[in-house]
């Protein structure tokens, strides 16, 4: 993939610099482990496998710890319009990004063809894609930037940021090769390294007022220091050659990876366009703004569940029984974490907004709010792909979220004319929608029962209310000052923890057996 995570400021959302640097990596590396992981386990390899998920997660909580710091450091420095900006140009860099990679670099991964003749096919081919996607935007962006966001401002940025596009075609197949080793600690130090570098140059860029330029620069310097480590760092370097026979092998795999990352586009993006085409800038930037602050909490928060569901799924594989007990009761335990986890966020956003953010960023706290609550539904659901790819039916999620993308367009599209917080409501309830589709599908190919995850279901979701409530109560109480009420929330989720333990806990000790033993 093109790269690991340079500066990982705008992205989830951001997310073409998470996501196309960082997020998009990261699912790459998801992806890498998941189908490297059943080999592993039955050749007797657990321990590289262990190494390798140990490295991944490492620099997943490493980055994760900085990406809110540096955040909310340029976010105080930053105004909501500047953000908006940027994640106007995102949108059209990310959606060019999905056609120069092609899949390529998961072809990569995959193949059993000739490392080194297959690097070449996918290094060549790569980097001619992205100069024609360079070339593209540089010529159609000043036309994109009128007709999608009518901010002439969006123009410069964009073609400026097709340095990015270049400079993700020269680290793809570095990357891809350290994913196919299962070199992990080397992709964890060149990680931190741009994770780092970007946030050193765009701090003081902001404060000397370069405005979103900072932004810009600064992703542009730390993915430059990303490709340099990468090079730096490989025994590969390109040649001339080119095989046809290797190149028709790969486009025919990347097709079907093509396909996948235009759905995973429209998932991604398509809010910030439709925020964009229809709202302002400054709308669009406390969107982006407030989705990227909660993604980056949650994923700190609840990294550490996922992969040992994701193992002991793996684990399953070959044995169809075994696979409903283990994700069955992974989905009560995801369910358990996720849903509690929502409202906590939801409960210190208003303060959150106050203490962390300026005037300027009125209204990021009701973003906040609600994106907290449709991210921890949504979660639930996060391991239902993995269940599908177990059974031999990865068509089952393409056409799940394929069909479901089409209801979340026409909800965006209808719900955006009344406004940016009749758009967040609508994401809420798109969300729980999902999340009642996702779990339908699951009952029907007898992977779970739904009767055994509603009780769960609903323990989770009072023990957020009741947290909500007694949070609510102890303000009211106490005249605290700002800085201090965040303190409350302790208290609160105690509360409503215990109560998810004193309602659940025989099943949430059950659950977490059948996972960690399976």
């Amino acid at each position: 993939m093109a790269r690991i995570s340079g500066f990982p400021l705008i992205c989830h959302g951001f997310s073409s610099l998470n996501r196309i640097k960082g997020h998009r990596n990261e699912r790459t590396v998801s992806l890498h482990i998941k189908s490297e992981q059943s080999q592993l386990v039955e050749s007797g390899n657990e321990m590289l496998f262990a190494r390798a998920l140990t490295w991944s997660m490492g620099a997943e909580a490493a980055v994760k710890v900085i990406q809110p710091l540096v955040f909310l450091v340029l976010a105080g420095i930053l105004s909501p319009e500047d953000f908006g900006v940027v994640a106007s140009a995102m949108v059209i860099i990310a959606f060019c990004e999905v056609f120069w990679q092609a899949g390529l670099g998961k072809a990569l991964i995959q193949t059993q063809q000739d490392p080194i003749a297959a690097a070449n096919v996918v290094f060549w081919t790569n980097l001619a894609l992205a100069a024609a996607v360079s070339v593209a935007l540089i010529v159609s962006a000043d036309f994109l930037a009128k007709e999608l966001f009518r901010d002439q401002r969006v123009t410069a940025v964009v073609q400026v940021m097709t340095i990015s596009v270049l400079l993700g075609a020269l680290s793809s197949v570095h990357t891809a090769l350290y994913q196919k080793r299962m070199d992990f600690r080397g992709l964890f130090w060149i990680r931190i390294l741009s994770a780092l570098t970007g946030p050193v140059v765009s701090i003081p860029l902001a404060l000397l007022g370069y405005d979103y330029w900072a932004l810009i620069i600064g992703t542009l310097i730390g993915q430059l220091v990303q490709v340099s480590a990468l090079w730096f760092s490989s025994s590969f370097f390109p040649t001339l050659e080119y095989d046809l026979r290797i190149a028709k092998k790969l486009t025919g795999f990347g097709s079907w990876v093509l396909a996948s990352g235009l759905l995973s586009w429209f998932y991604s993006w398509s809010d910030a366009l439709i925020i964009g085409m229809y709202l302002s800038g400054h709308e669009l930037g406390l969107y982006r703004t407030g989705s990227t602050l909660v993604y980056m909490l949650y994923g700190a928060l609840f990294m550490p569940v996922l992969p040992v569901l994701y193992s002991q799924l793996a684990k399953s594989h070959a044995q169809e029984a075994s696979l409903g007990r283990v994700f069955g009761c992974s989905f009560r335990l995801v369910t358990f974490v996720a849903v509690p986890i929502s409202f906590w966020l939801f409960s210190a956003s208003e303060i959150a907004e106050e203490i962390l953010f300026g005037k300027s960023w009125a209204g990021i706290g009701q973003v906040i709010g609600m994106i907290s609550l449709m991210v921890g539904f949504s979660t639930i659901v996060s391991i239902n792909g993995e269940a599908y790819r177990a059974m031999g039916k990865p068509h089952l999620e393409t056409m799940v979220t394929g069909s479901l993308l089409l209801v979340y367009l026409a909800g965006y599209l209808v719900s955006v004319k009344f406004g940016l917080t009749a758009f967040l409501y609508a994401r809420l309830g798109l969300a729980l929608g999902a999340l009642a589709a996702h779990v339908a599908v699951a009952q029907a190919i007898g992977i779970i029962d739904v009767r055994a995850w509603l009780l769960p279901f609903f323990a989770a979701v009072l023990s957020g209310l009741l947290s909500l409530l007694t949070f609510f109560l102890l303000r009211n109480f106490f005249s605290l000052d700002r800085e201090f009420e965040l303190l409350l929330l302790a208290p609160a989720i105690l509360i409503g923890a215990s109560f998810l333990i004193a309602s659940s806990g025989r099943v949430i000790r059950d659950v977490l057996r059948v996972v960690l033993r399976a």
